[in-house]
Order: C-alpha cells, then sequence, then structure tokens
C-alpha cells in the first residue's frame, strides 16, 4: 500500500515538521477509522511514525506513565512501533529512553499495570525518565526528525489537496474486507446497545417520552443533585436532545437538561435536573435484554440496514420497547436525521422506513443467525 499525504503539508513555514506528522497521523486514523484496515495490512513505516507521535504526545500530556496506561492491550505493538520510528528517523536519544521505559515495563509488570499519568498512579522512575525526554525534545525535537525521514519514504507521493481527499476515499474503500469489518463492527455495537443494561434502561425511558426519543449516546455519568437527591446521573444524547438519566434497580427516570450557567454576581450554577419526562420499571428492561440475548436482532438490523441504505456507515440502534399492538419489542436505527423500526413479524424481521410505504423484509431468523456467524474472519 502507498503512503499518500497532502502536497500542503510540505510547503515551507514555520510549522511544517508538525504538518507533516500530522499528516500520516491523519492518514493512519483514515485507514483505520474508515477503511477497517488490520496493522498488518498498513505500511509499516506509517505505524512506526504513528506510533512515535503517539509517545511524543502522550509523554507530553501524562507522562510515561500515562503512556503505559492508554497504551493498554496494544502495548507491545505501540512500543515496537514507536522505537523502531524513533531509531529510523534518528532520534537516537529518545529511543535511548524509551528502551529504558520498555525494560521497567517488562521488570515491573504490577507497576505497569497501575499507571495512569495521574498522582498515585505513576512511578517514581518514569518520572525521571519524563524530565529527561523533555530536555532531549529541547536539544532535538522529534517533529524535525520525523519530517525528514518522512520526506525520504521511498514511494510516498504527494497529492494535491484538491484532490487528496477523493485519493484517499478510494483508498479506503479499496480495503476487499471491508464490508465485512463493518458489518462485524456494527453488529457487535448493536448487540452492546440492546443488551447493556444501562443502554437498554435509558433507552427504555427515552423512548417512554409523551414524543418518543431515540437513545444516540451516553456521555458519562457523576453524583449531582436530582430534585433534591444526590443521585449518579448520566448526561445521554437522544434524537430529542441533551438529557439526565437516572438508572438504579427499580428501573430508569429520563429528565431534561438544564444548562449551567453564571448569575450577575459571577456565580455558576451547574446543570441541573429539569422536568421528568419519561421512566421505566425494572422488569421492562429485563424482558427486552432477555429478548435481544436470545434473538438476531443486531445480525438483522445490519443486514437490512445495508439494503436499505447500502452506502452508510455509522448509525445507532436504541430500544423502543413494547406496544400495544405489536407481540414483540420494537428497535429503532438512527442515521442522522432519519430513523428506521425494526421488529420481528412472523415471517422474520422487517425494517420500516419513514417514508410511506418503505419496508425492507421479512429476513428469516436463521438467515439473521447466518449471516453474522459468516462475517467471523478466520
Amino acid at each position: 500500500m502507498q503512503v499518500i499525504l497532502p502536497s500542503s503539508a510540505f510547503e515551507q513555514s514555520k510549522y511544517c515538521d508538525d504538518d507533516i506528522v500530522q499528516a500520516v497521523v491523519n492518514y493512519v486514523n483514515s485507514l483505520f477509522d474508515h477503511g477497517l484496515y488490520h496493522r498488518h495490512e498498513l505500511p509499516h513505516v506509517a505505524l512506526q511514525a504513528y506510533h512515535a507521535d503517539f509517545y511524543l504526545a502522550q509523554v507530553n500530556n501524562g507522562g510515561h506513565s500515562q503512556f503505559i496506561h492508554n497504551s493498554d492491550r496494544k502495548a507491545p505493538h505501540i512500543f515496537a512501533d514507536a522505537l523502531s520510528g524513533l531509531l529510523a528517523m534518528g532520534a537516537t536519544t529518545q529511543a535511548a529512553l524509551l528502551q529504558e521505559m520498555i525494560a521497567w515495563f517488562d521488570a515491573n509488570p504490577v507497576a505497569a499495570r497501575e499507571q495512569t499519568g495521574f498522582s498515585g498512579g505513576r512511578a517514581p522512575a518514569l518520572d525521571k525518565l519524563d524530565d529527561r525526554l523533555y530536555a532531549a525534545e529541547k536539544a532535538d525535537p522529534i517533529s524535525r526528525r520525523a519530517a525528514e525521514w518522512v520526506s525520504r519514504w521511498p514511494g510516498l507521493r504527494k497529492v494535491e489537496d484538491g484532490f487528496y481527499e477523493a485519493e484517499m476515499q478510494a483508498l479506503i474503500l479499496a480495503n476487499p474486507r471491508r464490508g465485512k469489518r463493518l458489518s462485524a463492527a456494527r453488529i457487535a455495537r448493536f448487540h452492546h446497545s440492546v443488551t447493556d443494561p444501562l443502554h437498554a434502561a435509558v433507552a427504555l425511558a427515552a423512548a417512554a417520552v409523551g414524543t418518543p426519543e431515540a437513545l444516540t449516546g451516553i456521555c458519562g455519568g457523576y453524583l449531582t443533585d436530582i430534585h433534591g437527591r444526590q443521585e449518579k446521573a448520566w448526561v445521554v444524547d437522544t434524537d430529542g436532545g441533551m438529557r439526565f438519566a437516572v438508572v438504579d434497580d427499580a428501573g430508569a427516570r429520563l429528565y431534561e437538561y438544564v444548562e449551567g450557567h453564571g448569575d450577575p454576581l459571577g456565580n455558576y450554577r451547574p446543570p441541573a435536573a429539569g422536568a421528568l419526562l419519561g421512566t421505566v420499571q425494572g422488569p421492562a428492561v429485563e424482558a427486552v435484554i432477555r429478548y435481544a440475548t436470545r434473538m438476531p436482532v443486531a445480525a438483522a438490523g445490519d443486514l437490512l440496514l445495508r439494503r436499505a441504505r447500502p452506502l452508510v456507515d455509522d448509525a445507532v440502534m436504541s430500544v423502543q420497547g413494547a406496544t400495544a399492538d405489536i407481540p414483540n419489542p420494537v428497535f429503532w436505527i438512527v442515521i442522522a436525521e432519519e430513523s428506521f423500526a425494526l421488529v420481528e413479524s412472523p415471517r422474520g424481521f422487517v425494517l420500516a422506513g419513514s417514508a410511506s410505504g418503505e419496508r425492507y423484509g421479512p429476513l428469516p431468523l436463521r438467515e439473521a443467525a447466518s449471516h453474522a456467524e459468516a462475517l467471523q474472519e478466520r
């Protein structure tokens, strides 16, 4: 595979070095995120430059401790790539420091797992490496070495900016395994969203709003005041806007999210829970999870969505729950401003669009289950 970078990154300017490195990072991110390539399918030099930059960025932000923490299970690959990149570009001082960190990592497996980059999760030995790296960067920056090295890559092709997006799109779509990997990843996301207790509970509470809403994301949770009580509330996104959600053993409640603001005296009032919008009881959540665990809901949603909107990559599945005249749970699939309803009929799963008469399926249960099995890479 050829490395292609925008020609503007190589224009002589004060920030040229950083522009070249960032162009490589963008190239790799696009191939990972949109092309769904695996690491062994990408040019080795691009991964080496990418992870050398990751090393520097992590240490600058939270030290070698954070670098170890954020490398997580990919640490062996990331460490090897970063070290190879530093050596290839001639950043020998920084490479020696990384080698010291790897030796510490190998000798201290328990302490390595405890690293966070924050106070209480930082090994003193790694803090000393941080100071030495910062000094090395002042004398001989990695970005300068990396830019010079990238410019010498055999086969590097610089593309005019006006054509670069189209060239990258062609490279993304050239992956022969992309379709299967896209479906596999989407099925995994769909399955998690309808079987995870938190997601399912919030989604059902959102569906119980006067004008039903579909859950599109959960941002995070923290203790806050909910109508006079301290409770853990989750900030969530629905197609109706940002909301607060409280989930406990009894079920889930969805509230308006009132933005924080400052008053005339300069005091800040944090975000608050507004009106109660929707609720769901715990047994209803458990029933939907049992159904979605037993039935190939996620696989059916992916396969029918491929028929309905073959060019769509990003989509969210959200539990809508039971309705009076439909015996099985209904699931929403949301794409930007468009939504579909997925439900099991006597002949299989059916996907209904918002347009009058727009309907895909029925998809037999056996075909949906076979679709998921066929996506397993061997």
